[in-house]
């Protein structure tokens, strides 16, 4: 019995450890990065207006960024890392609510990156974003869940990160230890000091 009570004490520690554990950075970058987007956008007249950052979720071009990333651009190109230019063709679905749209370009045999099981987005776990802030593309940052909230008046559910969002990372990837989506930066509030909110993957799951 007491054998018993020790192996599943041990278990369930080694789960604990392994979804808090500090995520190989460079392991993560070099993993993930071939999947993240720089997002251009432009206006009518061809003119740039903004920058986001998108993440593909399939190899066929299917990428995920915020709703109000695309909302008023009437053209939008995905830079890769590695240089290449790929125009958006369509705006496959959004979902203003949660702040997330899903946006499509012609390609094959891509990098993309995975969800997370829903749910495994505690408190404590630690976490890892690339994105694009003021459209330096690449750039990694780290932190942890603080929590997980309710907006009411939005009627949203939303995760409070400690790692930082700032202009143009918008729509980049949260990621745990392993590299997968646990969320997409959505926004940030400056209220003394900033804090920063996630749209949870479960809704991206969803949409």
């Amino acid at each position: 019995m007491h054998c018993l009570l020790l192996a599943l004490l041990l278990s369930a520690s080694l789960g604990l450890n392994a979804a808090n554990e500090a995520p190989d950075l460079r392991a993560l970058a070099k993993q993930t990065r071939p999947a993240v987007y720089l997002l251009v956008l432009q206006d009518e007249d061809g003119k740039t207006i903004g920058a986001g950052t998108g993440f593909l979720v399939s190899s066929d071009g299917l990428l995920v960024t915020n709703q109000h990333v695309v909302a008023e651009a009437h053209t939008i190109i995905a830079k890769a890392e590695n240089g290449g230019l790929f125009p958006v063709t369509r705006i496959i679905a959004t979902d203003p609510r949660n702040d997330l749209a899903l946006i499509q370009f012609d390609a094959k045999d891509l990098p993309f990156l995975t969800l997370a099981p829903d749910g495994s987005a505690e408190a404590g776990t630690r976490i890892a974003i690339i994105g694009s802030p003021l459209g330096l593309e690449g750039t990694l940052t780290e932190g942890i869940v603080s929590a997980r909230r309710r907006l009411p008046k939005e009627k949203r559910d939303v995760l409070q990160i400690s790692a930082p969002i700032s202009q143009g990372s918008s729509g980049s990837p949260v990621l745990d230890s392993q590299g997968r989506v646990i969320g997409v930066a959505s926004f940030l509030l400056q209220d003394g000091q900033a804090l920063n909110f996630a749209s949870p993957s479960e809704q991206l799951r969803k949409l």
